[in-house]
């Protein structure tokens, strides 16, 4: 099928005809000159546009240009899934974690120098203890007053307190001075003068003159 424009009307149409057919084959070159030079044309002015392509799908998974995120190509759709990869992503599949086949063997101290992390030698892995007292050289510092041993009765520091020595146990049993602890010992009671009324006010606390000391009165 000859699919040319003709720039004349056949022969046996009338003048008036031809005039309109003149005119309207004029239009009609112009419009398929316009749609040509848009999207190509053929010397028989037939459309060179190709079909435009279907949408892409994947054939493999790649991993993403950050190095972080595997995208996981699923062949039956054609479509991708992303994961992270918290490791990296390498040779289209995420790095493992480098410290799952890590195991232990020995017991070390953390960086912050207050908690042992000790090994456990079956399983491989640490478990954390907190140091009072720092850690050093994979162990818990140990408690600086474990090993002291008193020898001698003392104030203490509020001047109030007498802390005995139990030379058996090596150990401090505390008792109240109520006159207040000097010298490692408690203040005696100042020598009476008068009698006086205890402070339940039912109890007389009489002075003996000989030895200076009260004695209770009810």
């Amino acid at each position: 099928m000859n699919n040319r424009i003709h720039a004349s009307p056949p022969s046996h149409f009338s003048p008036t005809f031809a005039m309109i057919y003149d005119k309207s084959a004029s239009l009609f070159a112009i419009l398929a000159l316009s749609l040509c030079a848009a999207c190509g044309c053929n010397d028989d002015n037939s459309s060179t546009d190709p079909t435009p392509p279907a949408p892409s799908q994947c054939t493999q998974s790649v991993c993403d240009p950050n190095g972080f995120v595997l995208e996981r190509c699923n062949t039956e759709t054609g479509q991708f899934t992303y994961e992270p990869c918290p490791y990296g992503c390498e040779n289209a599949a995420c790095n493992p974690n480098p410290d799952a086949d890590f195991k232990c063997t020995q017991d070390v101290c953390d960086l912050d120098d207050k908690t042992l992390k000790k090994c456990d030698r079956d399983s491989g892995q640490y478990t954390d203890e907190t140091c009072p007292y720092g850690c050093k050289d994979g162990a818990c510092v140990a408690d600086p007053t474990h090993d002291f041993k008193c020898t001698q009765d003392v104030c203490d520091l509020d001047d109030k307190t007498l802390k005995k020595c139990d030379r058996d146990s090596g150990q401090y049993t505390d008792e109240t001075c109520p006159n207040g602890c000097q010298d490692g010992a408690c203040r005696p009671m100042p020598p009476c003068q008068n009698d006086k009324c205890d402070k339940d006010g039912f109890t007389l606390k009489r002075c003996n003159p000989e030895t200076r000391d009260y004695v209770d009165e009810t």
